[in-house]
């Protein structure tokens, strides 16, 4: 049958069936990550407060850079999904080693921003022991990058061929390591130095060096190599790097502008005192939960949208963004019932003495939580979605301005203008996230990412 074929094939299977097979492990691979910082803050939070407070500021930093790089070497999973869709195997291996050359850049430019931490959490102003923690714990941050942008291209040859369970079974790897060595040098057990923020950090960066290895020694598996081409990654292919440059540096600076954006709020949030700041963060460390998997339906969206596209199937592609929405909106519906009735259950394992302020104003940031990720859910998915098809243009001019001018100049006003409270802030980011998702829902019904593909035209090996 041809992909282009007049004919209108049967899909394999139902489109509910499809997106659960390849959502559930990516649900629980994104969940894998909201342990990873769950663990690491809730020994942080028992260990000192100051360290606690200081991941926020130094993982938003970090991050606002690090989605560039990240989601643009990500957005290699679109090629992958539309070129197994189209039928053109060979061309797989090929994508994801450019993805590969755009990993070992991001790695090395934060090398270079390692010795930066230091001026720029002065800058910010918090306390000295904090600074002296965001600092540190940034450092580290630094130092993994590399193997984290790594992982990231060669996990791409699984999720964009919907082998999600390869993948969770990497961040399990990465995980263990990471939990493990945090344990022993957080607190000082089983016979480790006690480093506190230090031992935290360089317990991440050996977790995403473990994570690293195993996915690319799995990507250079011979049977890879044989059906996609994987052992001639590393040349480099100026015509395909620039396409995926094109398409995926969009998609990187929408992340990294949304992210930047948030890092504005949380500065002005850490400008409000100290036990905002850590409140703020343990209750988007528990928003995690919830958006991390919702994130993971997500993914699945943008892989089959990637897929269907590539075999010229936009009904199928619209038929599973809907599937997904409603899976993604009934997680974050159950969730929002938790943040709202049990915040203090869910906020135990941050509780001590010393934090009771901070859990207490934590259990009522929650509500915020319980609101805007109704709304997250749409953004996720239609997002997602257009990305998927190949309408990064459009998501990243949205991003351009509407956080900005939507949040973080308001809370700035309002912080000028005297109304100096969490509350405040809060409320002002929850209305952006709901207006957030109404614009990318009203781009999608639209329909002009029916059409679009990111690959080049080519001959179906199917036919």
């Amino acid at each position: 049958m041809l992909a282009n074929s007049t004919e209108t094939p049967s899909p394999p299977e139902s489109g509910l069936a499809e997106v659960v097979r390849i959502a559930w492990p990516m649900v629980l691979n994104n969940g894998v990550w909201t342990a990873q910082m769950f663990i690491d803050r809730a020994l942080l939070a028992q260990h000192n407060r100051d360290e606690l407070t200081a991941t926020l500021n130094s993982v938003m930093i970090f991050w606002a850079v690090m989605n560039l790089f990240f989601f643009t070497t990500m957005y290699v999973s679109t090629f992958v999904a539309q070129y197994w869709g189209a039928g053109r195997p060979d061309r797989i291996g090929p994508v994801v080693g450019q993805a590969v050359y755009t990993a070992v850049t991001g790695g090395l430019l934060f090398l270079f921003l390692m010795p930066l931490g230091g001026a720029i959490f002065s800058w910010i102003g918090h306390s000295p022991d904090v600074q002296r923690h965001e600092a540190t714990y940034f450092r580290c941050l630094c130092v993994s990058a590399m193997p984290s942008l790594m992982a990231a291209a060669t996990n791409c040859f699984f999720i964009g061929r919907g082998d999600s369970r390869t993948v969770l079974g990497i961040s399990c790897v990465a995980l263990a390591v990471n939990s493990t060595l945090g344990y022993a040098l957080i607190g000082g057990r089983w016979g480790f130095p006690e480093w506190g923020m230090e031992g935290a950090g360089w317990a991440l960066v050996a977790g995403q060096v473990a994570g690293a290895a195993t996915s690319m020694a799995l990507f250079l598996r011979p049977k890879h190599r044989r059906e996609f081409n994987t052992g001639n990654f590393w040349r480099f292919d100026p015509e395909l790097f620039r396409r995926l440059l094109r398409f995926g540096v969009p998609n990187g600076v929408f992340v990294a502008l949304e992210t930047g954006a948030f890092t504005g709020l949380t500065l002005v949030i850490g400008m409000l005192g100290d036990r905002e700041t850590a409140a703020s963060t343990l209750a988007l460390t528990l928003n995690m939960i919830a958006f991390l998997p919702a994130m993971g339906i997500g993914q699945t969206v943008e892989v089959l949208v990637g897929k269907y596209q590539g075999e010229d199937r936009p009904d199928l592609s619209e038929q599973r963004t809907y599937v997904g929405f409603a899976l993604s909106w009934t997680l974050m519906a159950a969730m929002a019932v938790a943040y709202f009735v049990i915040p203090k259950i869910l906020l135990i394992p941050f509780h001590s003495d010393e934090n009771s302020e901070i859990t207490a104003l934590a259990a009522v940031l929650l509500r915020f939580v319980a609101f805007y990720c109704l709304f997250d859910a749409g953004n996720s998915i239609f997002s997602s979605a257009l990305r998927g098809a190949g309408d990064t243009r459009f998501v990243m001019r949205v991003v351009s301005f509407l956080p900005w001018l939507g949040m973080v100049l308001p809370c700035w006003l309002a912080y000028w203008a005297g109304y100096r409270n969490i509350y405040v802030m809060w409320t002002i980011a929850s209305a952006y996230i709901a207006v957030l998702a109404f614009v990318f829902y009203a781009r999608f019904r639209h329909g002009a990412w029916r059409t679009m593909k990111v690959i080049e035209a080519g001959t179906d090996l199917r036919e």
